[in-house]
């Protein structure tokens, strides 16, 4: 039987009279442009992956293989141009990391890979640095010895995790994740910061900002930095240290367009406070009062009776709390009653939601209370009996509870002055319908306080009437004070364009009215309008609209509330402890808060050395 030829350029063996040929394959420069070098293995030239550096067989020198290859196991890297494929393939001719001279090389740099992932998790989690060598590492020995045989274990062993490794790699991905954070402030052009300042575990004071600006596809929120205050935290202090960090970053102040800070004099004083002094560099910045911060203020006030009665409330939870034989015998008190709760909580004046909270626990356990006191015969036991003053509770406890509700849907990120505006809008018109019901003696909107009165519907609410009508009054009054309308946003052609008319537009800015125009007659922009965000349905409109897309930038690009900064404190508690009150926590939380990746495999081009576990 005459031999088959299948290819010009083939290798043969033969089975019995058959003769076969098998075809080798040749690298291509275009190969490259696919994340992919090429390496000679045994005398047979096989492509290797500049990203991961697996070796294929010689036969997946296809472009449709090495095409799947990227897309599947390096997705973010699909569109990388020739030139960062270049480096990637200088990186590996120069660690000489292929598998026919050196093998070690390449599970060294798989190992420190793996070292930099660990770490990352570490500090997502706001764990110890040393978590790494003393447990996860041992860990996951364990689980693959167990899994896979020692020869594998052993791989495990190389990964660096050591206290001072992982800190150093979370060194490195937080300055990564800064130089990303900064590149993108500069390309959108304009920014706005939320800051606070608050003292750590080792009553050394912290300052914590926080960005928002205009990203690719939607607004963009992210943690800025974090610095010590090292003596005196006056305005011109938080100046100094924000003014040395935008030009050791090359920021310009002329892109900073608003500053939410708290209540504080050092922030809002208006000579020598924080605004004051960024307003001397950039006349055009806009200052914002934390909203949350004064819903708190405006509802605070309470009338002395009322007063009385919350203070009496908080005595009663301090006595079964403060000491812990009466907590646990109120927790079996509990327990046999088959309570739904079992612990009481806490009243704390820096704490917004405890107020609303401690009454709310105290109205649901209130049986148990009464007969828990009768036992220690305290003072105030008697008070449960007395329906005027529990009608004052559960009217208490209906309000607050309320603005618990307020104060919770107003946190959280992605929350703007037009979003914020409607809800305290909404929230000042129920208390003037509250007020006008309760004056005609209708308690429907208050659920605790209808409740009891329908179980003693013998007693005369008109006795204590008057008290409830005339805090309801009083909270109207705080919150025209402390969030008067003209400081909520009045662009409400921003939150829906469609409805808007073009006359509430400024006629100054050229085109601004054609451009709302020609929005309104579009369909395509009034379906992607319902279907996103406002930050990214004004990103998208930006690109072909500037001039409409910007004035909107304008308006969602301010902090309306310092909630991302009182959230990054809870985290600086849980990372700098008192085992851990040397610590520079700027670098972890920035790994813990930011949404953006660190780039690890760029990372990694750049360490020109590797080292092993130590």
């Amino acid at each position: 039987m005459a031999a088959i030829a299948l290819s010009i350029n083939t290798s043969c063996c033969t089975v019995g009279e058959v003769s076969l040929t098998m075809t080798k394959r040749s690298y291509k420069d275009a190969f490259l442009d696919l994340g992919f070098s090429s390496i000679v293995d045994r005398g047979v030239i096989k492509p290797q992956c500049v990203l991961c550096y697996d070796v294929l067989s010689n036969e997946s020198m296809k472009d449709n293989k090495l095409r799947r290859h990227l897309t599947t196991k390096h997705p973010d890297y699909v569109n990388k141009d020739r030139n960062f494929f270049q480096r990637r393939e200088t990186a590996l001719k120069r660690q000489r990391l292929d598998t026919s001279s050196n093998p070690a090389l390449i599970a060294t740099e798989k190992a420190t890979r793996a070292s930099y992932f660990v770490s990352l998790r570490i500090a997502k989690k706001m764990k110890p640095h040393n978590i790494g060598e003393e447990l996860v590492k041992p860990a996951a020995v364990d689980m693959v010895r167990i899994l896979c045989g020692d020869d594998v274990a052993k791989k495990i062993q190389v990964i660096p995790l050591s206290n001072d490794t992982v800190r150093n790699r979370i060194i490195d991905m937080s300055m990564d994740v800064k130089d990303q954070v900064v590149a993108r402030m500069k390309a959108a052009g304009i920014y706005s910061y939320q800051l606070d300042e608050s003292t750590d575990i080792g009553s050394g004071a912290q300052l914590m900002v926080f960005v928002r600006y205009e990203g690719s596809d939607d607004l963009e929120e992210e943690f800025l930095f974090c610095a010590p205050m090292s003596t005196t935290t006056t305005g011109a202090d938080i100046f100094n240290v924000v003014n040395d960090f935008q030009q050791q970053q090359g920021i310009s102040w002329e892109g900073c367009v608003s500053l939410c800070t708290d209540g504080a004099p050092s922030m809002l004083g208006v000579r020598r406070g924080f605004t004051a002094l960024v307003k001397e560099v950039n006349s055009n910045v806009s200052s914002v009062h934390c909203l949350l911060h004064r819903e708190n203020l405006a509802a605070q006030h309470l009338s002395p009776q009322l007063n009385t009665v919350l203070q009496e409330v908080v005595a009663i939870v301090n006595f079964v709390k403060s000491s812990a034989l009466n907590s646990r015998l109120f927790e079996e008190m509990c327990i046999g009653f088959g309570s739904e709760y079992k612990h009481l909580l806490y009243h704390s004046n820096v704490r917004w939601l405890s107020r609303g909270k401690l009454l709310r626990r105290t109205v649901d356990l209130r049986t148990e209370l009464e007969m828990f006191l009768n036992e220690k015969n305290h003072r105030l036991a008697a008070r449960f009996q007395d329906k005027s003053w529990m009608l004052q509770v559960c009217y208490l406890n209906d309000v607050f509870s309320a603005v618990n509700e307020l104060n919770t849907s107003m946190q959280g990120r992605d929350r703007n002055i037009i979003v914020l505006s409607e809800k305290l809008s909404a929230f000042k018109e129920k208390l003037r319908l509250w007020k006008g019901k309760l004056d005609h003696g209708r308690t429907a909107s208050f659920p605790s306080l209808s409740e009891y009165l329908e179980r003693f519907e013998e007693f005369d609410f008109n006795t204590i009437k008057s008290i409830l009508v005339e805090h309801l009054q009083s909270l109207i009054s705080e919150f025209e004070r402390y969030i008067p309308d003209e400081d909520l946003s009045s662009q409400h052609w921003v939150r829906n364009p469609f409805e808007a008319d073009v006359e509430e537009l400024s006629e100054n800015i050229q085109g601004l009215q054609e451009n709302l125009i020609e929005l309104k007659n579009e369909e395509m922009w009034r379906r992607l309008h319902g279907r996103v965000s406002l930050g990214a349905f004004w990103t998208q409109v930006k690109q072909e609209k500037p001039i409409i897309g910007t004035e909107a930038m304008k308006v969602l690009t301010p902090f309306a509330t310092t909630f991302l900064c009182e959230q990054g404190f809870s985290a600086l508690t849980a990372i700098k402890t008192k085992s851990r009150n040397r610590l520079d926590p700027s670098h972890d939380l920035r790994l813990a808060l930011c949404n953006v990746e660190p780039r690890i495999e760029e990372i990694m081009d750049h360490k020109k050395q590797m080292h092993s576990s130590h």
